[in-house]
């Protein structure tokens, strides 16, 4: 199988499969190629598959590569929306716990002091704390 390099290089004219997880394939000669979306951003955005085969992953879209008019990409730009609005929910609930544990500590640890300044609960305090720890 040739490099990802050589794949990403050929001029490719994709169609829409209305496959959200597959979205576009192409024809090169003989050989099938589909483009997966993966679970950014802990996998490449896409991963290229060449016959049923997985040739690599990938985050950037080449150039001399031609997506399908936009009315046939629908599935797949709802599937790249879905994936970086999930990346911004996470982001925000970092920052939000970070806020609150950056709170915590000018407290002095003290919940109830900083879930009167938040507007919440103490419990929904420590509700926010559990739902994204930090790795």
């Amino acid at each position: 199988m040739a490099s990802l390099a050589r794949y990403l290089r050929r001029q490719v004219q994709w169609t829409a499969t209305g496959d959200p997880v597959e979205p576009y394939a192409s024809m090169s000669g003989a050989h099938e190629w589909r483009l997966r979306i993966n679970d950014f951003p802990e996998e490449h955005l896409y991963s290229l598959i060449v016959d049923g085969t997985e040739v690599s992953g990938f985050d950037d879209w080449p150039e001399s590569w031609v997506r399908p008019s936009a009315e046939n990409s629908v599935v797949f730009r709802v599937r790249e929306s879905d994936l970086l609005s999930k990346r911004l929910g996470e982001l925000t609930r970092e920052f939000e716990r970070k806020m609150i544990l950056a709170a915590l500590e000018r407290a002095e640890g003290n919940r109830r002091v900083v879930a009167d300044r938040l507007g919440i609960r103490p419990a929904s305090l420590t509700r926010k704390l559990r739902v994204h720890k930090a790795g």
